[in-house]
């Protein structure tokens, strides 16, 4: 069985990777979600290769990751 590649998530104040893609950045806004924001609803990110996971996989790359 092949293992799967696991991102994670960090808890607000956590060390951030790179900028979201624009779309992403968009996409999370609508919802009132800021990428590696301060608020303690914002997603932090650790793993710049989340985007490209999402970007491909949709919500089921980020639910999995």
């Amino acid at each position: 069985m092949q293992e799967e590649e696991t991102l994670a998530f960090a808890p607000a104040g956590a060390g951030a990777a790179e900028d979201p893609p624009a779309v992403l950045r968009e996409r999370a806004a609508e919802a009132g979600i800021t990428m590696n924001g301060d608020a303690p609803w914002d997603i932090q990110v650790l793993d710049a290769r989340l985007y490209r996971r999402i970007l491909t996989q949709g919500s089921l790359g980020l639910g999995e990751a």
